[in-house]
């Protein structure tokens, strides 16, 4: 067998190429440097245009696209591990939200997004993770979030006391 894998080898069948980068894992999820450069790279790209093709600049930029991937990730984990996950009806109805809310119908928004350079599919994946990001919130954040009113009586006085 030893003899197959030197030829395998030589002839140049084994040759290794880069073709991706692990930029992160997220428990067991593994995120390509590709996803944050499909999720931001234009954003990336202008600002190391602004900053003269700054290297820094990139590394930074990255790391702040590939926070928010992050934390979309954990937040998609959890979502899933609680049930809270969004159905196609759901995005549908979001979908003619905005569209309605443009003053356009289904089809006009959709022409529209694919104008912009965005392909449908990827709006659609936009609007969910933005309902599924609502929903979060709604099930896991807001509720663990306290409002004293006598605390917020006192911080409006101070601040409009603090005017005279």
């Amino acid at each position: 067998m030893s003899w197959l894998v030197a030829w395998a080898l030589g002839s140049g069948l084994a040759s290794a190429a880069v073709v991706d980068r692990v930029a992160a894992v997220v428990n067991d999820d593994v995120v390509a440097l590709s996803e944050v450069y499909e999720l931001g790279g234009d954003f990336i790209e202008q600002a190391v245009v602004s900053a003269e093709g700054s290297a820094e600049t990139r590394r930074e930029m990255e790391l702040e696209v590939l926070d928010t991937i992050i934390m979309r990730r954990l937040i998609s984990q959890e979502i899933e591990r609680l049930g809270l996950d969004v159905e196609d009806v759901e995005v549908d109805r979001a979908v003619e939200d905005v569209a309605m809310r443009n003053g356009l119908d289904r089809d006009a928004l959709r022409r529209e997004v694919e104008k912009s350079g965005m392909a449908w599919v990827d709006y659609r994946d936009e609007i969910r993770e933005s309902l599924r990001q609502m929903r979060f919130s709604q099930a896991v954040i807001q509720p663990r979030i306290k409002v004293d009113e006598d605390q917020m009586k006192d911080a409006w006085r101070r601040t409009y006391a603090s005017d005279d």
